[in-house]
């Protein structure tokens, strides 16, 4: 079972590295096939039950699990682009693993996708080497960036808390300056 699983991967992975979009999206289509078809997530789940007595394969468990969610959020609090990707190349096998088959199919898309990026847009390529992929309010701080998505939320909030956008239909000017002028103080 297992050569057949890394048979799969490997032609992913190969797909990857040429960067064909129809390519990866089989090989991917393919990968999943052979993972459902051998019923991994089941035996792993399976071999989890039969040795959860096993203090030694919780710690591993755990250990793997935070080394993992570690690399991704270091990646994004630091703004390092390369960082960010070889995490997310780390994650995919897990996603599958899994049975997270939103995040194992679009995943490996994504990664083909930015790796191609060097050659398909040099400039854009280039803001995210520069730490452009992520939002840091203050860059004297290192360490502190947040994803794009995070910040938004930030904002969403900062507008929300006292009087920010409750009631906006009864103090109109108000509003109209906290909008423009409060997330520039914020």
């Amino acid at each position: 079972m297992s050569t057949i699983i890394e048979k799969s991967a490997n032609q992913l992975s190969d797909a990857c590295k040429k960067g064909d979009k129809h390519d990866i999206t089989g090989k991917h289509e393919e990968l999943a096939q052979t993972i459902t078809s051998t019923e991994l997530a089941a035996k792993m789940e399976q071999f989890d039950a039969d040795h959860e007595d096993s203090s030694l394969l919780k710690f591993t468990r755990g250990y793997m699990a935070m080394v993992m969610e570690m690399l991704f959020i270091r990646a994004v609090w630091t703004g390092d682009w390369d960082l960010h990707l070889e995490a997310l190349q780390l994650f995919v096998k897990f996603f599958f693993a899994h049975d997270m088959l939103n995040y194992a199919r679009m995943i490996p898309v994504y990664l083909a996708e930015m790796e191609i990026v060097k050659e398909t847009d040099p400039e854009i390529y280039q803001e995210f080497q520069n730490d452009n992929w992520v939002v840091n309010k203050n860059a004297k701080v290192a360490f502190c960036a947040v994803g794009a998505d995070n910040a938004l939320e930030h904002v969403n909030r900062s507008m929300k808390a006292s009087g920010g956008l409750s009631g906006i239909r009864h103090a109109e000017p108000y509003c109209t300056h906290k909008v423009f002028f409060g997330l520039h103080l914020s």
